[in-house]
């Protein structure tokens, strides 16, 4: 699982190992490496004019973060949030910038390989490091981020998994396993329930 930390230190005080992200008002083609005489590694990606950037392409900025990543097998990324807080996004307020920041990271990261052999691990993306993220409003948002991004990919797990091996009782224990530790009630129906409510429909398709 991607994990992603807030630290309140510059881009510049990241440890070498994570790879420095610049974004840069280059045309999106424009991507490239460079390492330093010190031994860390930059990676200057185009996004476009800043002015330009809405809700909507902020999004797609931030998944094409991830692809790129994962396509030149980075392990471990920071990033700097006072460069992804555009000022085109400023109405919508750090909360809102952090929580999208964490939600499509994890959303772009996620891959189903539940039934897939020999993959590497050594190839996926395991880490984020933001920097200059230290207001409350913006860590609150990077909070609610995570939790949407995990759930969402759990869910997508559930959706996921074939009917042979997610059958209806599963699916109920499933669902009940998301629900831990919130406020959320879940109540599975028994076969019993189900023919009383004449759903015969969802009984003919669990049973087949």
């Amino acid at each position: 699982m991607l994990k992603i930390t807030p630290t309140a230190k510059s881009l510049a005080d990241s440890p070498k190992k994570f790879t420095r992200l610049l974004l840069t008002e280059e045309p999106l083609a424009n991507h490239r490496f460079v390492e330093s005489a010190e031994g860390t590694t930059t990676y200057k990606m185009g996004v476009g004019k800043w002015s330009k950037i809405d809700a909507r392409s902020f999004r797609t900025i931030i998944r094409s973060i991830i692809q790129a990543a994962k396509s030149h097998k980075v392990e471990s990324l920071a990033v700097d949030f006072s460069v992804l807080n555009f000022s085109s996004l400023k109405n919508y307020g750090e909360s809102w910038v952090a929580s999208t920041i964490a939600e499509n990271f994890l959303l772009a990261n996620y891959e189903f390989t539940t039934y897939k052999t020999g993959k590497k691990a050594k190839d996926n993306l395991k880490e984020i490091l933001i920097t200059n993220l230290s207001s409350k409003e913006a860590i609150y948002g990077l909070k609610r981020g995570i939790t949407l991004g995990e759930y969402t990919n759990q869910v997508r797990d559930i959706a996921n998994t074939p009917a042979c091996d997610m059958s209806p009782t599963n699916l109920g224990d499933a669902a009940k396993r998301l629900a831990s530790g919130t406020k959320v009630q879940v109540k599975v129906l028994k076969e019993v329930d189900i023919k009383k409510l004449k759903m015969g429909a969802l009984l003919a398709v669990g049973g087949s």
